[in-house]
């Protein structure tokens, strides 16, 4: 028996390596060569050996966005904070650099987007909640680049309720009254088998996907009751059955005044069944009964988030019962497969470890009631922090509650448990409820009803390579797309890429058979515009696709409505009054945050310039040929045969080749537009008389005339260059909150009903100190409420709440 435990320092190790695992990675794809060697000795050690390396050492990530609340009206700002971690460990990940972020509509569609900067798996941003959006339930997601890779559905998705007073929601349609109930069942393990009894797991849904609870029985083709069941409120339930040969069994619901009638799945003759039940000491013990003509010999993986904690070679006829012990497994799901001799996979099975502590901060008030714009002070206590931790990141927000009971995600159930599932989980946090007395049991039902999508056994036991089409974003944002030509033999080898601008851009990359091309863009480039180029070639608009970034299917399975209980409509009125007083007096509210510039970056790409001329130190000539005639003596302009162009002296001679003419960090291929350029717009020139290396290319020196508009792109530009929109970086946006003790005077007499009292996106925790923050309370009296996520430097998910009153 082989049994394989994960090594202690392998969080570590996996952390230093991943980027180099990447690089090595997309090296060895490019060149052909086979990326692993596979040791094909035996069975086990082949489903070990494809396991680790097509699983385990595949770097994965998972996000986790924190909205400031999960209710918004037009007009409001969604504030959000991005943690960005590795699939397995949680770690965060320094892997990419950028993510992408949407708001969906309940159809689907994308009506916000952007891109936001990772920093060590961090960043922050926000959507403005615009006066266009009707009233309705929305899907925020974000996902990496690397992320597009695999299932669409593994990337982060949560839903926001967006209020417009002046957009009623639509009444629900009849077919959507009348649409049939959804009932599925899931044996455990995956199949009946004739003769062996069976835990049958049942999930009952209505045409939203939320849960129904209802009573029902199961009977057989002989009109024999086997036995009864009754769904939970989230229309969870479970019942045993022992199938006979030839017989055919059914569920008979009783739902709307009506029965419905549905057929289990039939059971095979020979096969194996599982059974799972929790043991002392929060472990789980598998027992196994299998046909007389089943394999004898069979394999069992246990993993963790395709961290492998135990694997071994099992005899059927020998072996009937294995335990697993807590330290087999780490905290959230895990995955449990008996595969036969062949190493096809007969049985699966979910089950879930909860972490030992989930607890890892305290939050403290300096009172518990607190009267109108009164000082606030909160302490952020770190508990539990033997097992190694030393410093966690956080967001923190504190918004007027309405006293809802629906547990909605936070980072811990997320990570956890609904990143790693398929299907909607309805309430999810409320699994994690010490308050919950059946939560073990309910949450065993949600094993056994959603499946594992972060893999097939088909790749795993396939030695060819993974196809990725999608390049991690490991040092920049990429600006990616594709040449098309209709003949494959006039794709050019080369395409250059210009930003110009206060702060320009000019690179060259190469173009693949396929005329796909990939440039990545410093942080410090703020445009949205690109220009595209071809050497001695002449480019069209239509030849150029850009890919975006958010191309990335989503798959729409339910569609949620609203419903607000009478209770509500108070808390939501007085919603609609706060965010209309927070507009009427925004100048002084800043409801929507203090806009943040960009730092401001005058720097072209070829950095400090060897000479500069600052053309008011000059007398004014009305050519541009009049200048280095009489003081511009570091350039020559010269004519070789019939092209003209600019040709650089240094100290060992004039440069063989002509220089790189640019106006305002535009390249210029035609000398007659620079020659016939107004000097009076020209504020400076600065040349570079040595040779400059981009992208592969070799530029004989660099003269670039910066206007004093600094921007030659608002005119027109030269035929042979391509414009192209793309999605630049967000730059977020400042959450203001009033300090009242240094502007009592001044805003005395200025309303103040802030739905979010405070926010911030990133809070740095020691953990051997505590964290005191302070602001103030509104004019709006009532319940508030407090919330913070996070994450450890070793993965640890931190989720705290507390409330209070404003009197």
């Amino acid at each position: 028996m082989a049994v394989v435990h994960r090594n202690q320092n392998f969080g570590m190790i996996r952390a230093e390596m991943v980027i180099l695992f990447l690089l090595s990675f997309f090296w060895q794809h490019l060149q052909g060569a086979p990326l692993f060697e596979s040791d094909t000795s035996s069975s086990l050690s082949r489903l070990r050996d494809n396991f680790e390396k097509k699983i385990t050492n595949f770097h994965s990530e998972k996000v986790f966005i924190h909205t400031d609340r999960n209710l918004y009206l037009t007009g409001e700002t969604i504030w959000m904070s991005f943690y960005c971690v590795d699939a397995a460990l949680h770690c965060p990940s320094s892997v990419s650099k950028v993510l992408n972020i949407e708001l969906l509509n309940d159809k689907g569609q994308s009506v916000k987007k952007m891109r936001v900067q990772l920093k060590n798996g961090f960043g922050c941003g926000q959507f403005l909640v615009s006066r266009d959006l009707i009233t309705g339930s929305y899907i925020i997601r974000g996902f990496t680049n690397w992320m597009k890779n695999f299932d669409p559905d593994l990337v982060f998705h949560s839903k926001v309720t967006i209020l417009n007073p002046s957009a009623v929601l639509p009444p629900e349609s009849e077919s959507e009254q009348e649409a049939k109930t959804k009932i599925n069942f899931f044996p455990e393990g995956g199949d009946l088998v004739v003769n062996k009894e069976s835990k049958i797991a049942v999930k009952v849904t209505d045409h939203n996907g939320r849960g129904l609870a209802i009573s029902g029985f199961i009977s057989d083709s002989e009109e024999h009751i086997v036995t009864r069941f009754e769904t939970s409120d989230r229309g969870y339930s479970a019942f045993k059955l022992t199938p006979r040969k030839g017989i055919s069994y059914f569920a008979n619901i009783a739902n709307r005044g009506k029965t419905e009638l549905y057929e289990l799945p039939e059971a095979k003759e020979d096969g194996l069944v599982i059974g799972v039940s929790r043991a002392e000491s929060s472990g789980y013990r598998i027992n196994l009964s299998g046909t007389e003509k089943f394999h004898k010999t069979v394999y069992l993986v246990v993993h963790t988030r395709g961290i492998i904690m135990r694997i071994e070679q099992i005899d059927i006829n020998n072996t009937k019962q294995i335990d697993l012990l807590p330290g087999d497994l780490l905290p959230g799901i895990s995955h449990v497969t008996i595969l036969d001799e062949d190493l096809i996979p007969v049985v699966e099975r979910l089950i879930f470890k909860y972490p030992k502590e989930m607890t890892y901060v305290n939050i403290e008030l300096d009172k518990t009631e607190y009267t109108k714009r009164e000082k606030i002070e909160l302490t952020i206590n770190p508990v539990n922090t033997e097992d190694g931790d030393t410093l966690a990141r956080l967001s923190l927000s504190v918004f007027k509650y309405g006293g809802q009971t629906i547990h909605e995600s936070n980072i811990i159930s997320n990570l956890l448990l609904i990143s790693d599932l398929k299907g909607k989980i309805e309430e999810p946090w409320i699994y994690f409820d010490y308050n919950n007395e059946t939560r073990f049991e309910e949450i065993d039902l949600i094993m056994l009803t959603n499946g594992w999508r972060r893999f097939d056994w088909n790749n795993v036991l396939d030695d060819t390579e993974q196809e990725l089409d999608y390049p991690a974003e490991i040092n920049a944002p990429l600006l990616s797309g594709k040449i098309l030509t209709s003949r494959m033999d006039q794709i050019p080898t080369k395409v250059h890429m210009n930003i110009p601008g206060k702060s320009s851009l000019i690179n060259s990359t190469s173009i693949n058979s396929d005329g796909i091309f990939h440039f990545e863009m410093p942080f410090r480039i703020n445009s949205g515009k690109a220009y595209f180029f071809t050497i001695n070639d002449t480019l069209r608009s239509d030849q150029i696709k850009l890919y975006s970034p958010f191309d990335l299917d989503y798959n729409f399975g339910y569609k949620d409505r609203i419903e607000f209980s009478v209770e509500s409509r108070d808390y939501l009125e007085t919603l609609n009054l706060n965010n209309q007083l927070s507009h009427i007096y925004e100048n002084f509210t800043n409801i929507n945050g203090l806009k943040q510039l960009p730092k401001e970056c005058n720097r072209h790409f070829y950095g400090k310039p060897d000479h500069e001329y600052l053309l008011e130190d000059y007398t004014r000539f009305e050519t541009i040929e009049d200048l280095f005639i009489e003081y511009v003596r570091n350039v020559k302009l010269k004519k070789v045969e019939s092209d003209i162009g600019f040709y650089m002296i240094n100290e060992n001679g004039m440069l063989p080749e002509k220089a790189l003419a640019m106006i305002d960090g535009v390249p210029i291929m035609d000398m007659g537009i620079v020659l016939n350029y107004d000097p009076l717009k020209i504020e400076k020139i600065e040349l570079v008389n040595n040779i400059y290396h981009a992208g592969g290319i070799n530029y004989y020196g660099i003269i670039n005339f910066i206007s004093y508009e600094k921007n030659i792109s608002d005119h027109e530009l030269p035929v042979y260059l391509v414009e192209k929109v793309y999605h630049a970086l967000q730059h977020p946006r400042q959450f203001y909150s009033p300090e009242y003790s240094m502007q009592i005077n001044e805003f005395g007499r200025i309303p103040d009903f802030r739905t979010t009292l405070y926010w911030d996106a990133d809070v740095k925790l020691n953990f051997n100190e505590k964290k005191t923050i302070e602001f103030y309370s509104s004019d709006d009296e009532g319940l508030y409420k407090i919330e913070v996520n996070g994450i450890t430097n070793r993965g640890k998910p931190i989720y705290e709440q507390y409330k209070f009153e404003v009197h």
